[in-house]
């Protein structure tokens, strides 16, 4: 017998399901496909009131792993990374290049922009500083396109290199080892900033106490008053940012090195993809003196996987 189900999905239009830019941004940075369930999004002003405000993410009740995931978070936070970025194509490009939305002048900070030129019947590809191109200040600099394709090429592949020369210590590792170590150091940090937390209520007592005693004046309880609750205020965001990256680890728990197999995935690159970058690189900075610094992703992990080799090392002499 056939079933009819009375769920409406909110992303329709008026009348009849409509898809467009909007509907597909709105799927693609849905959270839910992950896995996580997010709740209390929005509030009403009052009871009396229907308006609805949006609440900060920081407000949000947030469940990891509340039903089964049909995206893989790291395939969820490329996509996250792509939407950020600036990623346009220009009038003769038929597809997006390897490196647009990830190339920053190392000077002021700026997208670097592409541009062709022509020189002796020959067309050449040049990145160049967004900022000195709106003559608003910057040099110069530029590089060539195959230059800068080709180093950061290089570079992916020597990444991928050192990872996979890391396979020995790779099969004798336990990844739950790996995300207790990460808890711990975690955990020292939450005491940390819980005994900061301590010490400035502690002083805002005290300052409160020399007020009474007229020690100090109201104006300056007040000023030294809104400083300390600043900082406290700045202590508490602290604490709650480590206390969910401590649910997360403690949700993915076994999944703490999961992160080297997209570098591993493309150990046989030749050349190189929009994907790859996407993937692999967080940003490309390109500098007066043509140095380029790339920035991978995934760099907490790999300093956190480091610690713990080098931990691991210890012990085992």
């Amino acid at each position: 017998k056939k079933q009819i189900s009375n769920y409406t999905s909110g992303f329709k239009g008026a009348g009849e399901s409509v898809w467009n830019h909007n509907t597909v941004r709105r799927i693609l940075t849905n959270t839910v496909y992950t896995g996580q369930l997010a709740q209390g999004k929005t509030s009403t002003v009052s009871f009396k009131v229907k308006q609805v405000k949006e609440l900060p993410e920081s407000e949000w009740s947030v469940v990891e792993n509340a039903h089964e995931a049909i995206i893989p978070r790291c395939i969820f936070d490329v996509v996250q990374k792509v939407l950020s970025r600036d990623i346009r194509l220009s009038d003769s490009d038929k597809e997006v290049q390897p490196l647009a939305g990830f190339i920053f002048c190392g000077d002021c900070g700026k997208a670097l922009c592409r541009r062709n030129v022509k020189r002796n019947g020959k067309t050449f590809k040049y990145y160049w500083c967004g900022t000195y191109k709106r003559g608003k200040g910057c040099s110069t600099h530029n590089i060539s396109q195959e230059l800068l394709e080709n180093t950061v090429l290089h570079a992916i592949q020597q990444q991928i290199k050192v990872l996979i020369e890391m396979d020995s210590v790779l099969k004798e590792i336990d990844e739950q080892d790996v995300a207790n170590s990460k808890l711990k150091r975690i955990e020292l940090q939450i005491v940390q900033k819980e005994q900061e937390l301590d010490k400035c209520q502690n002083s805002t007592m005290k300052l409160y106490d020399s007020y009474l005693e007229e020690l100090i004046n109201r104006e300056e309880y007040q000023f030294m008053r809104e400083k300390y609750l600043v900082k406290i205020q700045d202590i508490e965001a602290a604490i709650s940012l480590l206390e969910q990256e401590k649910a997360q680890i403690i949700s993915n728990s076994g999944e703490s090195t999961s992160w080297i197999q997209q570098f591993l995935k493309y150990k046989e690159i030749s050349e190189l993809t929009h994907e790859a970058v996407a993937t692999l690189i967080d940003r490309i900075d390109v500098f007066e003196d043509k140095r380029i610094q790339v920035t991978f992703s995934f760099k907490d992990q790999m300093d956190e996987f480091l610690h713990y080799i080098n931990e691991y090392a210890k012990e085992a002499i």
